[in-house]
């Protein structure tokens, strides 16, 4: 029996493992760029969201001032409010309030019609409750048609203007007698 030989089938399953580890190989990358691709999902969505929160944190706190105005403006004026702050000053409401229309002549003479509003509030209502009077003036010395023009008649010499050519240029006031 010492020359029996032992007979034994030698299998070579190296194909076999490869084929394994290759499949193994892939499914691992799989995951990795599965893992990858949800990662950059997810900061893309992170960065869009901070953008949009910057942005509503920005509109939220920042002050707009024309906003502000414009909000001041649409209220109601006849509020029993005095004072109001528009562009950080005060106006109050309750003051006299003036408005001026000038005209310029061709020789010189400014004809200004002037609208004197008891208080700020009618102005702004266009209400018709003001006094209103007409000036003429040249070179700092003028002339009020209220106080009449015989009462004036140093300031006419001093303007170089003549009483007929001063009830002329009244023609240049706004308002109707």
């Amino acid at each position: 029996m010492s020359n029996d030989q032992i007979q034994y089938n030698v299998h070579d399953y190296e194909p076999v493992n490869k084929y394994i580890d290759e499949k193994a190989r892939l499914r691992r990358t799989k995951s990795v760029w599965g893992y990858t691709r949800a990662l950059a999902l997810f900061l893309v969505a992170l960065g869009i969201f901070l953008i949009l929160a910057a942005y509503a944190y920005h509109i939220f706190k920042k002050p707009h001032p024309i906003e502000e105005i414009l909000n001041n403006d649409n209220k109601d004026i006849s509020e029993n409010t005095s004072e109001r702050e528009v562009d950080g000053e005060i106006i109050k409401y309750n003051s006299t309030t003036h408005q001026f229309d000038t005209h310029d002549t061709d020789d010189g003479f400014a004809v200004t019609t002037r609208r004197a509003y008891s208080t700020t509030k009618d102005l702004l209502e266009k209400t018709n409750n003001y006094e209103e009077s007409c000036y003429v003036s040249k070179d700092n010395i003028q002339i009020e048609y209220q106080y009449g023009l015989d009462t004036q008649t140093n300031n006419l010499n001093l303007m170089g203007l003549s009483k007929s050519s001063a009830v002329d240029l009244e023609k240049y006031c706004k308002y109707t007698k």
